[in-house]
């Protein structure tokens, strides 16, 4: 018997994380940021660690922000690809009422007032 060895090489198993578009309201906290896992997917109780990041803060204007991979990494057996999503920053509700108010006739106009509803002011 005469043998030969070679080598079996083990490739790095795709992943694919694809950020999930998120949306909150002006002023709100940001939602936790979270993702799907798929291509190949994680195997050998292997998992993700670090996390998603975004530039927008509970300060941050309307409009739609970035969610970046930021820190979330797989280990070294895994060849990582990330699709990134935005997270969306909507207006905020916002109802003005004036306040019911009354004069006797010849008087000057008392002060004009008013109530703040719905979602409220934030943010200073």
């Amino acid at each position: 018997l005469t043998f030969t060895g070679a080598d079996l090489t083990v490739n790095p198993r795709g992943l694919t994380v694809t950020a999930d578009a998120l949306s909150r309201l002006y002023g709100n906290a940001n939602p936790a940021l979270t993702y799907s896992v798929g291509g190949d997917g994680l195997v050998n109780g292997d998992t993700l660690s670090g996390a998603l990041a975004t530039a927008a803060s509970a300060t941050s204007n309307i409009g739609a922000y970035g969610i970046t991979q930021g820190s979330l990494a797989a280990g070294g057996n895994y060849a990582l690809t990330f699709t990134g999503a935005d997270l969306t920053v909507n207006p905020r509700g916002l109802t003005v009422t004036a306040d019911a108010l009354s004069r006797l006739y010849g008087n000057a106009n008392p002060a004009l007032t008013y109530s703040v509803g719905g979602d409220g002011l934030v943010n200073g």
